[in-house]
């Protein structure tokens, strides 16, 4: 449950990053850019999205 909250936070992380990137300089943008991938990696790990069952 913890790893998947750290998931959530990072998906808001993103989130707030992404939007000021669209407004500040460009490290704020592959800060967020970064959150995104990291969270994304995070939750397919938690979750096994690239296991499917051997039939």
């Amino acid at each position: 449950i913890a790893l998947l909250t750290f998931c959530a936070m990072l998906i808001g992380t993103s989130i707030i990053l992404l939007f000021l990137g669209e407004t500040g300089d460009r490290p704020i943008f592959r800060i967020g850019t970064v959150c995104f991938l990291a969270e994304t990696l995070l939750a397919k790990r938690l979750l096994k999205f690239a296991e499917l069952p051997a039939q």
